[in-house]
């Protein structure tokens, strides 16, 4: 039902159309029923349903992350290959039985480590030396680059700084291990030495900014 000031308009312009000479007044009349007209189909839309959404979705919980938790999709072929340093990655990407990403080292050097995503606390061995963590979602294309250009940064560093790799799905999954998310905007970096984390980034980083980061952790310049 149309409110009274959207009815009157409509009456309104259509009393006036013939007498009206004037096609500015007229256009300006039409304008003003026409955002009157829309008000209420607007406010009628309200009242009938707030939940625009399609019933299927209704009632199921949004992914903080802005990933589909449930049926995600993973970049096509899920594996990153780098050579770098006269060192070889290969890091697959898989799904398990239950949805769940798996972030998996088919080879590699020592130094760079596949983490579980979103564990129940931070493991041991990330509170120990100096650790470069990334943490991607394997549905973003970016994110997968970000994995290849970190190897190969990483790599040229022969074992200075430990690398782990971390998919996640939703953006509250690190606050078991790390802390809030903050921003939605992935990847994140985590410099972290001897179990405190020095400084974080986020989202793709260039050659130089991914240097600066290692830097920070070896003590090669100061955090600006």
């Amino acid at each position: 039902m149309l409110s009274d000031g959207a009815a009157g308009s409509l009456c309104e312009l259509r009393m006036s159309v013939v007498p009206v000479r004037d096609s500015e007044r007229l256009m300006n009349r039409v304008a003003r029923a026409v955002r009157q007209i829309r008000g209420a189909v607007a406010c009628l839309g309200i009242l009938v349903g707030c939940d625009a959404r399609e019933p299927e979705s209704r009632g199921r919980e949004e992914p903080l992350g802005g990933v589909n938790t449930d049926s995600w999709q993973l970049r096509e072929g899920g594996k990153v290959d780098v050579a770098s340093n006269g060192f070889r990655c290969i890091v697959s990407i898989q799904e398990s039985e239950a949805g769940h990403v798996v972030c998996r080292l088919d080879e590699g050097p020592p130094f760079v480590h596949a983490l579980s995503q979103a564990p129940r606390q931070r493991e041991p061995m990330l509170n120990k030396g100096s650790w470069l963590v990334l943490v991607f979602a394997p549905a973003s294309v970016a994110d997968m680059d970000s994995v290849a250009s970190a190897l190969a940064v990483v790599c040229q560093r022969s074992g200075a700084v430990e690398l782990g790799l971390r998919p996640f799905l939703a953006y509250d999954e690190t606050k078991s291990w790390y802390g809030d998310f903050g921003s939605p905007e992935s990847p994140l970096w985590i410099a972290i030495k001897e179990g405190k984390v020095l400084t974080t980034r986020k989202g793709v980083l260039k050659k130089e900014q991914m240097n600066e980061l290692l830097g920070v952790l070896l003590d090669e310049r100061p955090d600006g």
